[in-house]
């Protein structure tokens, strides 16, 4: 069996992309696959329970048989944060072993993703490294890009194991940069020494959400234009101002969702009539029947969801900071994109994978 611990040195560096692009791309190869996410923190309620998102799409998209509670045997919670700093013990490492144990029954390769960056861990006293032994596991690293993205990969290949590191991937590349990481910064690092893999370009794409996903996500209802609910959104504009400046701004954007007081019929009115892929209306509030007739018209999802204007832009944010993957689309560019910029022949081979 043969175990790979995927890891970042920062919170966003595209780690769930990786196992679900790199394990789909295993399953192709015949491999029967198993994921696993130690530790959780970024909930959504799903059936009544707070479960880990990236936990949650990985249990889709793999059709995993294990329940959340091993697949993510330990959620992150405040209450937990604070019992941990009032003294409380627990033996997490051996809660996670248990739930190891489970998981790799009947799989021959698991994926097993880290929480945030190598050291939020430690906050119980697992980092990185030591969660990797636990699952027996060796170890790819991906870093976001920054400009001294070079300094942060030298300096922790200077105390991670040689043996024990798969190699590096340096992710969110933007196109502008895309040339310079590949033919300059990436054969530097491996003159220092380092076990490069190869990097992601920054896919605009894969950010992209749904109207789908934000009724979800919001806890909303679609309630017109449901056939074109799968359109992707790139952005997203917050309806506060007369109806003719948000004329001339709407026109501006396309690709965009608009959020705004189920009250506001003119703001409505003004996203209708300019490049919007969906309609988000707060405060539980429907709109009139010339705005439906309008947006079905315009074959644009009205959704109605039922937290304020402010507290609906917050739950935006924090999925905007997070790839969902369930789209069959998104993780096909997600292959795509590993297979054209990823060495995986090294990658496997550093990985024992025969």
């Amino acid at each position: 069996m043969y175990n790979i611990y995927v890891a970042s040195l920062d919170s966003h560096g595209e780690k769930t992309s990786i196992c679900v692009g790199l394990g789909r791309l295993l399953e192709e190869k015949g491999y029967n696959i198993g994921y696993m996410k130690p530790i959780g923190g970024h909930l959504v309620n799903t059936d009544g329970t707070f479960v880990d998102v990236d936990t949650k799409d990985a249990k889709e998209v793999f059709g995993l048989p294990n329940g959340y509670d091993d697949i993510t045997p330990i959620l992150l919670t405040e209450r937990v944060l604070a019992d941990i700093l009032k003294g409380k013990k627990e033996d997490y490492g051996e809660k996670i072993k248990k739930s190891f144990e489970k998981i790799k029954e009947g799989k021959d390769i698991l994926l097993i993703e880290g929480f945030e960056d190598i050291w939020t861990g430690l906050t119980i006293g697992l980092s990185s490294s030591t969660l990797a032994e636990l699952t027996k596991s060796k170890i790819l690293i991906s870093v976001s890009y920054s400009t001294f993205v070079i300094g942060r990969i030298l300096e922790y290949n200077t105390v991670i194991e040689q043996e024990k590191l798969i190699g590096v991937v340096i992710s969110g590349v933007p196109q502008g940069k895309v040339d310079s990481v590949r033919d300059l910064e990436i054969p530097y690092l491996e003159s220092k020494g380092v076990k490069m893999l190869g990097f992601l370009p920054k896919s605009e794409f894969l950010k992209a959400t749904t109207s789908i996903e934000l009724a979800q996500e919001l806890g909303g209802a679609i309630i017109c234009g449901k056939e074109y609910s799968n359109e992707p959104i790139h952005n997203f504009i917050v309806g506060a101002m007369s109806y003719e400046n948000a004329l001339k701004y709407f026109r501006r954007i396309g690709d965009k969702a608009v959020i705004t007081g189920g009250d506001r019929a003119e703001i409505q009115l003004a996203a209708l009539e300019t490049p919007t892929k969906a309609l988000v209306l707060t405060g539980n509030l429907y709109p009139g029947p010339a705005i439906m007739a309008k947006a079905e018209e315009r074959g644009i999802p009205i959704i109605v969801v039922p937290d304020d204007t402010l507290t609906v832009v917050e739950k935006v944010e924090n999925l905007m900071d997070t790839v969902r993957l369930k789209d069959e689309r998104k993780i096909e560019e997600i292959k795509q994109l590993i297979t054209d910029n990823i060495d995986l022949d090294k990658l496997y081979g550093e990985a024992d994978i025969k």
